[in-house]
């Protein structure tokens, strides 16, 4: 069979190029799914990388066998802000980079 051309070759290219996109966020998608902050529901303000954490600050036989619930989040990649002359109605204006 002869090589696809012109158009069906772009074709082609596009759906691999799509696919390889497509493979790549679900990847991301995986990723952002997983927690990497955790906190007890009722200490909201002690929050760790590693629910051992939270978990060894408190355990003894008496808790033993409970179901303990955390709240869980995941920390985004930091952003940069350009902070910009103030607004006509006095507020702060930032531009996203």
């Amino acid at each position: 069979m002869k090589a696809p051309t012109g158009k069906l070759k772009f074709a082609y290219e596009t759906i691999a190029n799509m696919d390889a996109i497509i493979k790549e966020l679900k990847n991301e998608i995986v990723t952002l799914k997983k927690p990497d902050i955790y906190w007890l529901i009722d200490d909201p303000e002690n929050g760790t990388d590693n629910p051992h954490n939270l978990i060894s600050e408190f355990i003894d036989d008496d808790i033993i066998g409970t179901i303990v619930e955390f709240e869980v989040a995941r920390r985004l990649p930091n952003i940069k802000v350009k902070i910009l002359p103030f607004n006509e109605h006095g507020g702060v204006e930032i531009e996203y980079l």
